[in-house]
C-alpha cells in the first residue's frame, strides 16, 4: 500500500519534519519523521519511535531507510509531496515530488537562507540500479527536452552488471560500479549468461549485420512485391540470417521465416506490408536488417520497452505532465515476462505494443532520437566504445544494447 504526504502540511522542528498521514492505521501512533542531516543534503525516513540521538545531537533512523549504493542523496523541502510504502513496520520512501512553490530548508543548522536555485525532482526506487533523482521538465517542455533529460539520467546515475537467478537479478558480487552510457555498453551481458557480453555480442553480430546490410541495399524494396523479386540466392541467406537472429541470438524461434522478405520491406519503408508478422523475434531481425539506414530500426522488445516507457513515466509524472506531452512517439509497452525488474510500477496505463508494427516503428523513431541527441558535440556525451579499444558515434544497435541492459 502506498502512501502521501504533503509536507506543507507538517511542522518543523530541529532540522526535522514531522508528518502525520493516514500510515497511523499500520504504525500505530501516524507520526512518520523525514530527517534532515546536518547539511540538508542527507536524509532518512523512519518510524518515530525508532530513531536516536547522535552524539552530536542529531536524530537518525536506525536503518528503516537506507540510502543503497550509488544513489545521490536529496534535500526535502517545504512543499514538496512524498509518496512511501510501510511494510511490517518498516517505511519505504518511493518518491519525492517538488512543486515551483516549495521552500527549501536551510543549508546548515540556523541558516534561514534556501539553497539558491532549487531544481525539481523526484525520486523512485524499483531496485539496485534504478535508485536516483528523476529529473523534472517545464510544463511546456517539448518532446525533444523530455528525452533529453531521460538521456541525461541514464548517464548520471550509477550502474552495476547484474545476473538473473530464478526470475530474480541480482548484483554481480565484482562487478564494478560506474556512470555514463560508455560505462553501461561496456558492462553489457545476457543476464542469463553473463559470459555474453559486449565483445562477444559485437563479434557475433557484425557479420551478420554487414551481410543483410549488403544484400539489402542491393533492392530498391519499393519495387518488391513478391518473393520472386529477390534473388533466390539471396532470399535463402536472409532466411537462414532471420533464423539465427530469433533462434540463436534472440532465443524467440519462429515457426516459419518464409515471410523474412516481408518483414524487411516493411522495416526498410517504415510501413506494414502485406501480413508481416511483429514479435520479439521479427523485431529482432527488422533491426538487422535496417542497421544503419536513416530507417534504422530498434529491436522494440520488453526490455527495452521498458527502459524507455519506465523512465519517462517517471518524468512525465514528476513534472506533471500527461502521455500527450509525448505524442510524437507513440509509445507502447511490451510487458514480456514476469522476471528481473519486469514489471514496473508506472502512474500511466501504456498501451500494449505487443506485436503491433505501429510501436515498432514508434520505438525505432525515438531511440534514433536518442541516438542524435549522444552524438550532438555540443551536448559532450561519451563516444560509443568499441571491443578493440577506440570509439565512434553511437548507433541504434549500441543504444539499444544499453536501454536492454537498463530495461532488464
Amino acid at each position: 500500500m502506498t502512501f502521501s504526504a504533503n509536507i506543507s502540511k507538517a511542522r518543523l522542528s530541529n532540522g526535522a519534519f514531522y508528518i502525520v498521514s493516514d500510515a497511523y492505521k499500520l504504525l500505530k501512533d501516524g507520526e512518520i519523521k523525514i530527517l534532515l542531516g546536518p547539511t540538508a543534503q542527507e536524509f532518512a525516513v523512519g518510524h518515530l519511535n525508532r530513531l536516536e540521538r547522535t552524539d552530536k545531537g542529531y536524530l537518525r533512523c536506525r536503518e528503516l531507510y537506507r540510502r543503497e549504493p550509488g544513489e545521490v542523496p536529496l534535500p526535502l523541502c517545504l512543499g514538496d509531496t512524498i509518496e512511501y510504502t510501510v511494510t511490517d513496520g518498516h517505511i519505504r520512501l518511493m518518491s519525492i515530488r517538488r512543486q515551483g512553490s516549495s521552500q527549501c530548508p536551510p543549508s546548515k543548522p540556523g541558516d534561514d537562507t534556501p539553497p539558491s536555485n532549487p531544481r525539481p525532482f523526484a525520486r523512485q526506487s524499483t531496485s539496485s540500479n534504478h535508485s536516483m533523482i528523476v529529473p523534472a521538465v517545464p510544463l511546456s517542455a517539448r518532446p525533444d527536452e523530455i528525452l533529453k533529460q531521460l538521456v541525461d539520467w541514464i548517464q548520471r546515475e550509477s550502474f552495476q552488471r547484474q545476473k538473473r537467478t530464478n526470475k530474480t537479478l541480482k548484483p554481480i558480487y565484482d562487478a564494478p560500479v560506474g556512470t555514463g552510457w560508455d560505462f553501461r555498453i561496456r558492462q553489457y551481458s545476457y543476464a542469463k549468461s553473463p559470459k555474453t557480453d559486449f565483445s562477444h555480442v559485437y563479434f557475433t553480430t557484425a557479420p551478420v549485420i554487414e551481410r543483410m546490410r549488403t544484400t539489402v541495399a542491393r533492392y530498391d524494396w519499393k519495387s518488391i512485391e513478391s518473393r520472386d523479386d529477390i534473388n533466390a540466392k539471396d532470399l535463402a541467406q536472409l532466411e537462414a540470417d532471420a533464423e539465427w537472429i530469433c533462434k540463436d541470438f534472440g532465443g524467440v524461434p519462429q515457426s516459419s521465416y518464409y515471410i523474412t522478405w516481408k518483414v524487411i520491406r516493411s522495416a526498410v519503408l517504415g510501413e506494414r506490408f502485406g501480413n508481416a508478422v511483429m514479435n520479439s523475434g521479427w523485431t529482432k531481425v527488422a533491426a538487422f536488417a535496417t542497421d544503419g539506414l536513416p530507417t534504422a530500426q530498434t529491436i522494440w522488445d520488453s526490455r527495452l520497452s521498458t527502459s524507455i516507457i519506465w523512465r519517462a513515466d517517471q518524468i512525465l509524472h514528476s513534472s506533471g505532465l500527461q502521455l500527450t506531452a509525448l505524442s510524437e512517439y507513440p509509445l507502447g509497452l511490451v510487458k514480456g515476462e514476469n522476471s528481473g525488474t519486469r514489471p514496473r510500477r508506472t502512474h500511466f496505463d501504456w498501451p500494449n505494443g505487443y506485436g503491433k508494427w505501429k510501436y515498432h516503428f514508434a520505438g525505432g523513431n525515438i531511440v534514433r532520437k536518442i541516438v542524435s541527441i549522444l552524438n550532438e558535440p555540443a551536448y559532450d556525451y561519451p563516444r560509443m566504445p568499441q571491443p578493440n579499444g577506440e570509439s565512434r558515434n553511437w548507433d541504434v544497435f549500441g543504444v539499444g544494447l544499453v536501454l536492454f541492459m537498463d530495461g532488464y
